[in-house]
């Protein structure tokens, strides 16, 4: 728990406020008004570009993993703003941070002191002091951030002010925009945000990297536009792909790639699948061999046998399916059908070794 000397009683009052009033008086206006369609539309768009806003705060700000046209950043910077979540500096630099000391003590949300604290705990604790120098001074080179930051404050009203009465003369309903489309959208927002925090470090599969606490959740993801893809996240932070797959529910990855069409996104980072599959083979690899060493010698080498043959032959396979992939960009017609062909067949032994490999791995891990 924060003790009264380490509360941040200004952010603290606010966000506590905030939504207890929000559960007190939402039920009563639920009672005694009826919201129209529009309103419900209405809010749940401005719920979606706050998201967004967040989405470049994280992608292209923290990350770098795509650069934004200098004549659409401030539309997301004014969403970002409106979510409430802080300046892109001060996001940005707990997020880095976030990243370079994961489940330590040095970590903002670290998960290590509990899911509470991951949610929303750390939030109401006194800020530590901001070096931008150190984690965030690309960022500082942008004099829109900086303007941001030291015009936080008045900048997120102005936004809220603006969004509450376009919202209010859109629909003829002004009260139904301030609880619905601020008040309950904020509410949502912010606890959507915390759960990338907590629940995608507690609930999901750890897919790309099994040493540290990040998760791939596939329901998050979903309320989340696309963040609960946590665990590939967090092994290939740069991607701006959360959801790698064609079927990932990742609506930040698929805005980016059409905001690339059309020319106000470049330079979009992206993983291979040989890069990706040489990761994970690695880092399961070191996993499954620290396991081994304090294991009983027999079964240590009866396993590291298995292994190292089993990781042997991924490596070879993976090497020459890049190959394959490379040779065919380059040959003409018909000699590229006989290479998909190969490459097709390569991709099938590829994947019975990987479910070996995963079986493998099970066994490893709860060997006695």
């Amino acid at each position: 728990m924060i003790s009264l000397k380490n509360f941040n009683w200004g952010r603290g009052a606010f966000i506590i406020g905030y939504q207890t009033a929000l559960l007190i008086g939402l039920p009563f206006y639920l009672y005694y008004a009826r919201p129209s369609a529009a309103l419900i539309i209405a809010s749940i768009v401005v719920l979606l570009l706050t998201s967004f806003g967040i989405g470049v705060y994280h992608r292209h700000y923290s990350h770098c993993g795509y650069k934004l046209n200098k004549w659409i950043e401030p539309f997301f910077l004014f969403f970002g703003t409106a979510a409430l979540e802080g300046s892109v500096l001060t996001w940005a630099h707990d997020h880095r941070k976030h990243h370079r000391f994961l489940d330590t003590e040095e970590d903002p949300y670290t998960v290590s002191k509990g899911f509470w604290h991951a949610h929303i705990l750390w939030i109401l604790e006194k800020a530590q002091p901001y070096d931008f120098q150190k984690y965030v001074p690309d960022l500082l080179k942008n004099r829109l951030l900086v303007f941001q930051y030291r015009h936080y404050i008045f900048l997120t009203f102005l936004t809220n002010l603006l969004i509450f009465l376009g919202i209010g003369f859109l629909t003829g309903d002004y009260l139904g925009a301030f609880v619905l489309a601020w008040w309950g959208r904020i509410f949502v927002l912010h606890h959507l945000t915390w759960f990338i925090n907590s629940l995608a470090h507690y609930w999901g599969e750890r897919t790309y990297s099994k040493e540290q606490s990040a998760v791939d959740n596939y329901i998050l993801a979903f309320f989340t536009v696309g963040e609960g893809y946590h665990n590939y996240h967090h092994t290939f932070p740069a991607d701006y792909r959360n959801g790698i797959r064609w079927y990932h529910f990742d609506p930040n990855k698929w805005l980016i790639w059409i905001m690339s069409k059309l020319g106000l996104a470049s330079g979009l980072l992206r993983h291979t699948d040989y890069t990706i599959q040489r990761k994970l083979l690695y880092a399961d690899q070191n996993l499954f061999m620290t396991t081994l060493a304090s294991k009983p010698l027999t079964l240590r080498q009866e396993l590291e046998g298995r292994l190292q043959v089993l990781s042997h032959s991924l490596q070879e396979k993976l090497e020459h399916m890049k190959m394959l992939k490379d040779e065919r960009k380059a040959a003409f017609k018909e000699q590229r059908k006989k290479l998909s062909h190969a490459y097709r067949e390569m991709k099938r032994s590829v994947r019975r070794d990987w479910r070996q490999w995963h079986k493998l791995g099970r066994n490893i891990l709860d060997a006695n």
